[in-house]
């Protein structure tokens, strides 16, 4: 590591501890400081890219409060998709992919509502725009490999809410966010290589 890259790692460590720091109190998280520090430590270790960071931090953010609250707030989904769709106006396929999975999961919800969030189909629909910055696969093999690692990885969690305890769990009680966030770093880490 040159000291250049040590002085930017630095620098991006501090930045998203206490941009971390400050979030907590603003949404009213719960973080250990050392579960801050060792995330502000890792994620420039993992990427220097800057908006590979944001992108992180933002979905931590997204997933503690889905954890919490069962809910995922539009200004961090709606504003990430605006932003992005003004980006990539040009990239009609791109478009049509996030519009055809808009138009058929809005559908099913409408029908099924707990089959998934509505809010997680906004942070899919945003992570998949964001592919076409980093381009980690091909965007219809991106958005199938989040579906797919995102519910295998909530799988384990709903099969506990359903059998264990001896309490069955309450359908559609289960934060999906953490584990869309999981994906998307999995599919990062898989993609960049």
């Amino acid at each position: 590591m040159s000291s250049f890259q040590l002085y930017e790692t630095l620098v991006s460590t501090f930045a998203l501890y206490f941009f971390l720091d400050f979030a907590q109190l603003k949404y009213a998280l719960e973080l250990s400081k050392l579960f801050t520090l060792s995330f502000s430590v890792i994620v420039p270790l993992c990427s220097l890219n800057p908006f590979f960071q944001i992108a992180c931090v933002l979905l931590l953010l997204i997933s503690e409060i889905d954890r919490r609250d069962y809910r995922i707030p539009d200004v961090f989904t709606k504003s990430t998709i605006a932003i992005l769709v003004l980006v990539y106006r040009d990239e009609r396929d791109l478009l049509l992919l996030t519009l055809f999975w808009f138009l058929v999961m809005y559908t099913l919800t409408y029908f099924a509502p707990a089959l998934i969030g509505r809010g997680d189909i906004k942070l899919i629909a945003a992570l998949l725009l964001g592919n076409g910055y980093f381009r980690f696969f091909p965007n219809s093999a991106f958005l199938l490999g989040l579906i797919a690692l995102a519910s295998a990885l909530a799988l384990p969690k709903a099969l506990i809410n359903r059998f264990g305890s001896g309490t069955r769990g309450i359908p559609g009680n289960l934060p999906f966010a953490p584990s869309i966030a999981g994906s998307w770093i999995l599919l990062a880490i898989f993609g960049a290589g």
